[in-house]
């Protein structure tokens, strides 16, 4: 897969084999084309859950560095970090999360591309990639203990729920699956049958991989997938930002500005298209998307929206 034809500033998709909704080798296709094409599909699946079922059969080789490193990792959880930290080089404009808590692993899956939308077949196929890497090292299907969707309850979420014999919770924050945290240790289904000497010493092998290609990105590709994962989440300040990306804030402007771009402009196109996307949730006041953004009040950021847009939000507030 090559991860240079992604652009930062359109959403793409890329993949390095078949897929059942969109054929490629090797290319990058937008990624409004992509999540189109999967809601014709899902329209005429009736019963069965295609979006879901296409999912599970994808080959990991098709997710190229991302899907090897996800083959090869020794374990579950390290598998799943993987998919995590290398969501970036298969979607733009992607977050992927995994949280740990009560001893429940929460993985989360978002696009925040507001023009993208509706996107339920996306949310089911990309889920159901990630539940079959949870079986792949013999997770049970049953397991699960819990299925969200950000998208409203239909006949396509009912087939999922019979599919997967479980509920479904909609119109969410974000698309999510809940299993069991000790399911995280499982080994990789074929490491008995691995000589000891062939077996690498370093288990982190498949992350540093991962790590090394995510690297040969753009400097501002690799700020703006950040700063939307922080989004919400913690500060989106220059120095913090600089500093998960193992940079000092003049080697991140200077990379930058090689680039012909600065962190204020970025920082202000990811807080333009997370505005968009928040103000579309009924659940979320001006003041939660203010705060979200990173906004010291709702006047601020009303300040910035009417900038960017020639109106207020509350007019997207009062549309929704």
């Amino acid at each position: 897969m090559d991860s240079s034809v992604i652009s930062s500033s359109v959403s793409r998709f890329v993949f390095a084999g078949p897929l059942s909704t969109a054929r490629a080798s090797g290319a990058d296709v937008p990624l409004t084309s992509f999540v189109s094409g999967l809601e014709r599909q899902r329209a005429r699946q009736g019963d069965v859950p295609s979006a879901w079922q296409s999912g599970e059969q994808l080959p990991l080789e098709s997710l190229g560095v991302m899907g090897d490193a996800i083959v090869r990792a020794p374990t579950l959880g390290s598998a799943l970090r993987c998919f995590v930290h290398g969501i970036p080089l298969v979607q733009s404009n992607t977050t992927l999360t995994m949280k740990v808590h009560d001893d429940k692993v929460r993985v989360g899956y978002r696009i925040l591309d507001p023009d993208i939308w509706p996107r339920r077949a996306d949310a089911e196929l990309t889920l159901a990639v990630i539940h079959s890497v949870c079986m792949r090292f013999g997770m049970d299907r049953q397991a699960l203990l819990d299925v969200g969707f950000e998208h409203a309850q239909d006949r396509g979420t009912h087939s999922v729920e019979r599919y997967n014999r479980t509920g479904a919770h909609c119109d969410e924050s974000e698309n999510y699956l809940v299993f069991p945290a000790r399911f995280l240790g499982l080994p990789r289904p074929d490491a008995e049958s691995v000589p000891m000497h062939s077996v690498p010493r370093d288990v982190t092998a498949p992350d540093r991989q991962l790590a090394s290609h995510l690297r040969h990105l753009p400097v501002s590709r690799r700020v703006r997938q950040v700063i939307l994962q922080r989004i919400g989440q913690g500060s989106i300040g220059q120095t913090e930002i600089a500093c998960e990306l193992g940079m000092s804030e003049r080697t991140l402007r200077r990379a930058l500005a090689a680039e012909d771009t600065c962190f204020h402009e970025i920082r202000e196109d990811c807080r333009r298209s997370m505005a968009l996307a928040l103000l579309k949730r009924p659940t979320l006041s001006q003041s939660d998307v203010a705060f979200s953004l990173g906004y010291s009040d709702q006047t601020a950021f009303s300040r910035a929206f009417s900038r960017w847009f020639g109106e207020p939000p509350s007019r997207h507030s009062e549309a929704r």
